[in-house]
């Protein structure tokens, strides 16, 4: 589906990290922010098809995780994380500069964030596919992801396959 995005910045920029659509000429569906702040969608008749998932998408509240930091409790949300890491017993993500220790194993992370994007892409790394902004790739047949944080993260080579196959999936179902 090809969307179009008319806003403010700001307005742009959440829809974008909300629903990680992707923006094309050939236009199936418009939203757009009115003055009053409330958002329009604009489709011809052909593309309701399009509407429930973008709805559900749209309105999808967002998951929050807790964690702890040099200052105590904190929540951060899901679509705030590029990446989460493990080491050793800890599993850490970094959001805003500053490091949070979260409070669940790697794995219980990846089934609960599977729906928010999150992937598998080594023993002890998890990566948010709508921060991915470029994949290349690296040497030994790993795959280096370009983030939109400017970080460069790899994906170790018995991980490539399924990484590979969970991107094409996702394209498919956008």
């Amino acid at each position: 589906m090809a969307l179009k995005i008319k806003g403010n910045d700001r307005f742009k920029q959440k829809v974008k990290e909300t629903i990680n659509l992707n923006y094309k000429s050939d236009v199936d569906v418009v939203l757009t922010q009115s003055e009053n702040q409330t958002i329009e969608i604009v489709l011809h008749e052909s593309n309701l098809h399009h509407l429930q998932p973008l709805m559900k998408q749209l309105f999808k509240p967002s998951t929050t995780l807790i964690g702890k930091t040099h200052r105590g409790k904190v929540w951060v949300a899901a679509h705030d994380i590029h990446v989460i890491e493990a080491f050793k017993n800890e599993v850490e993500t970094i959001v805003n500069h500053q490091v949070i220790t979260l409070e669940k194993k790697l794995y219980e992370y990846e089934e609960h964030l599977a729906d928010d994007g999150f992937i598998r892409i080594g023993k002890s790394v998890l990566v948010n596919a709508h921060k991915i902004v470029a994949v290349a790739a690296a040497y030994n047949g790993k795959l280096l992801l370009y983030l939109d944080n400017d970080e460069k993260v790899y994906v170790n080579r018995s991980y490539t396959k399924h990484f590979k196959d969970l991107l094409a999936q996702r394209k498919e179902t956008q």
